[in-house]
């Protein structure tokens, strides 16, 4: 009767001189390890996803799945870092997206800049515009230099995205010598659509981040 495992050393001795190839398939990265190996990109204004009339300097960066935008804002205050406008783009059908958690969306976007150290939910103020909810807290020495942190999410129909995204998730840091008002303009309907508010005007007010968490994760 025939035996194959005599064969055997047969076929490894043959896999050595062809430099057979038992080589795992490389595995995808993951999107922590996307995020730290891949670098920000300076685009032209034209490629911003939302108008943003006030950025000086558009930056972005592919991650697979998602994609991120900065768009940077003129700093005229004393307050040191940068004001910006950034951005995570996602693919996924938004009804399955997931909900949006500060604490996550704040941890893939770095985590919360500078003079902002935490942020929780419950410490957010709220208001409304035309493309919906926003989110915001605020920093103050004492002095006119205001610094808020806004948060928001817009979704197909809201804005124009590029081919395969659809749910945009905005923060804003932004420190002015001015009113909350002025520092929020940059991820106000008027700014991102280029038209004027047609919705509601913005209401201010502590509440929970409940609303905010329609549709990240």
């Amino acid at each position: 009767m025939w035996k194959a495992l005599p064969c055997l050393p047969v076929f490894f001795a043959l896999c050595a001189v062809s430099a057979c190839d038992f080589a795992a398939p490389e595995l995808p990265l993951r999107m922590d390890q996307r995020e730290a190996t891949t670098p920000f990109q300076v685009v032209p204004d034209s490629q911003r996803w939302v108008n943003a009339p006030a950025g000086i300097m558009t930056l972005q960066r592919d991650l697979g799945p998602q994609a991120e935008q900065k768009i940077v804002l003129k700093n005229a205050t004393t307050f040191r870092g940068e004001n910006v406008l950034q951005m995570r783009a996602r693919g996924q059908d938004p009804r399955y997206v997931g909900r949006l958690r500060l604490e996550e969306f704040m941890r893939r976007v770095g985590g919360a800049p500078a003079p902002f150290t935490e942020i929780s939910d419950s410490g957010l103020q709220s208001g409304e515009d035309a493309l919906g909810p926003y989110f915001w807290t605020e920093y103050s020495t004492g002095t006119s230099t205001l610094c808020v942190l806004g948060i928001r999410r817009l979704e197909p129909g809201a804005w124009l995205p590029p081919e395969g995204l659809t749910v945009l998730d905005i923060m804003l840091r932004n420190c002015v010598s001015g009113t909350a008002e002025e520092a929020l303009a940059p991820m106000g309907a008027a700014a991102i659509t280029g038209d004027r508010p047609l919705g509601q005007s913005s209401t201010s007010g502590s509440r929970m981040l409940s609303p905010l968490a329609g549709p990240m994760q």
